[in-house]
């Protein structure tokens, strides 16, 4: 996570210098090139100069850009990369992430390159660690609470992120279940009121075959005594 935010933050920062002083460059130098130059009107010699001074911005936005999000990126990954190995941060690393860095940047100049990029790579590490690890000796704190708080704010926000995805969902799904609930309430009344009344026609049978034995019954005790007179 610190390495993508150096590597951001360096393109960031690579992008606006280096737009910044080629775009001042191509402007100084149209002004100088075009004194004596006739334009149609003044709208087409502002158009000439913005189209410049535009196209300078992003030659120069991509030629520092990434040259110093390269550079930042590699000086964090290795900075954090030694300190998490030693399991304590020093000046060492940031020393020695520095000269690395240098050294990569400058790798396909040749050895003199080398030797400058890696010594004022380590020079540049050497003032950013003291700066940081002063900072944080001021304060009280070290560079492993810093990390340990940032991972668990990480992890926070991911349970706050989870726990929004779940309520979102459950509102989603609230129609739903109610739909469902009312499926399934109305399908029990109609299997009550169906059981009621096969039970009321069975009730009914029973009383029909009841009063049919009744009137057998009387019938024979009418015979019997038709008999017996």
């Amino acid at each position: 996570f610190q390495v993508v935010q150096g590597v951001m933050l360096g393109t960031f920062t690579g992008t606006l210098i280096g737009g910044t002083n080629h775009s001042r460059e191509n402007y100084i130098s149209f002004l100088k090139q075009n004194q004596a130059t006739a334009f149609q009107s003044h709208f087409e010699a502002k158009k000439q100069l913005q189209n410049k001074v535009t196209l300078g911005f992003a030659r120069g936005a991509w030629m520092w850009g990434w040259r110093l999000g390269a550079f930042t990126g590699s000086f964090m990954l290795l900075t954090t990369t030694i300190s998490v190995y030693k399991g304590k941060s020093s000046l060492l690393e940031y020393v020695i992430a520095g000269g690395l860095s240098g050294f990569l940047y400058k790798f396909k100049q040749g050895p003199k390159a080398w030797v400058v990029g890696g010594g004022l790579g380590s020079v540049l590490g050497a003032f950013c660690g003291s700066l940081s690890l002063g900072l944080m000796w001021l304060t009280g704190t070290s560079m492993e609470e810093l990390r340990y708080l940032q991972y668990q704010w990480k992890v926070e926000q991911q349970k706050e992120q989870m726990e929004k995805l779940k309520r979102i969902r459950a509102a989603e799904l609230d129609p739903l279940t109610l739909n469902h609930e009312e499926i399934i309430k109305s399908t029990e009344e109609i299997i009550k009121s169906k059981s009621l009344l096969e039970a009321i026609s069975i009730a009914k049978d029973q009383n029909g075959e009841q009063q049919n034995i009744s009137q057998e019954n009387i019938k024979g005790i009418e015979k019997s005594d038709n008999i017996i007179k």
